[in-house]
């Protein structure tokens, strides 16, 4: 191990080293790049990045350099038959424990369909043509011998689909009940504190407001949709002690317009002196 050694410092001294001593006094000429050889871009791994390479070219830039064309394509078939070889291991797998299945519950001949399933679409998969069959044989052969436990265990989830399907409609209608209960209470409440709104906003005047037949209305409406509602008792009471205070704000009115009108005209009233002349 040579932590912080990287091709730029010790080995790259080295290899410039080593290069000079053998080129000396040697003079440089032009060279035709091979067909066998291809310039590349790398990843921080040095691994090539499938895709770049470029055949034919001296013009190395930055982030690129030469590779073997020939070795990067027997890697390739390499790594490919390994993969082929790993993906028929793992079907394999998948097989030996399909032919030890016994069938002794219901998720036992769920697991069994769902596993048959996987492994014919999987098999179809594999390069190798005998592997292919010979695994393909295994899988039907394991299939068809289970045939009258699967037909045994089919009745067996007729009856459990089936009990499963009442269960999900009683589910259903106990969430659509629960839904609507939710959706009246929501509206209940938008009810309650609307009229509670209304009927506050008759005891907040101080003065007579010109729209207060329409206020009434408007609080008297908000109230009835609460008529079905327990708290419609208290609401009523509320809104008969705001109605009598808010009308009580006319009467008051009334009596100040009453008093302004006998002050306007004691302050108009004009007399006569005793000389004729005006006097107020």
């Amino acid at each position: 191990a040579m932590p912080g050694a990287s091709g730029a410092s010790i080995t790259g001294r080295m290899w410039k080293s080593f290069m000079d001593s053998i080129h000396k006094n040697k003079e440089p000429f032009e060279f035709d790049v091979p067909d066998t050889i291809c310039l590349a871009a790398y990843n921080k791994d040095g691994s090539i990045r499938t895709g770049t390479e470029k055949s034919g070219t001296k013009k190395r830039v930055s982030g690129t350099d030469y590779f073997s064309a020939r070795i990067l394509s027997e890697k390739a078939e390499y790594a490919k038959s390994l993969t082929n070889d790993a993906f028929q291991k793992t079907i394999l797998r998948k097989l030996k424990k399909f032919e030890d299945m016994r069938l002794m519950a219901l998720e036992d001949y769920y697991e069994f369909q769902e596993l048959y399933n996987e492994l014919r679409e999987q098999i179809s998969g594999i390069e190798d043509s005998e592997k292919r069959k010979e695994y393909a044989e295994r899988a039907k052969n394991k299939y068809d011998t289970m045939k009258k436990q699967r037909v045994n265990w089919k009745k067996v989830v007729s009856a459990y689909v089936e009990a499963k399907r009442a269960e999900q409609e009683l589910a259903a209608v106990k969430d659509e009940q629960r839904t609507y209960e939710d959706r009246e209470r929501q509206i209940k409440n938008s009810r309650i504190r609307a009229a509670n709104a209304k009927i506050d906003r008759l005891a907040a005047y101080k003065v007579l407001p010109e729209n207060v037949d329409a206020l009434i209305e408007s609080a008297s409406t908000a109230l009835e949709k609460c008529s079905r509602y327990s708290e419609y008792g208290s609401l009523k009471r509320k809104y008969d002690k705001n109605v009598k205070y808010i009308r009580s704000l006319s009467e008051k009115k009334e009596k100040l317009n009453q008093q302004e009108v006998t002050q306007d005209e004691l302050g108009t009233h004009e007399t006569n002196g005793d000389d004729g002349t005006e006097e107020e």
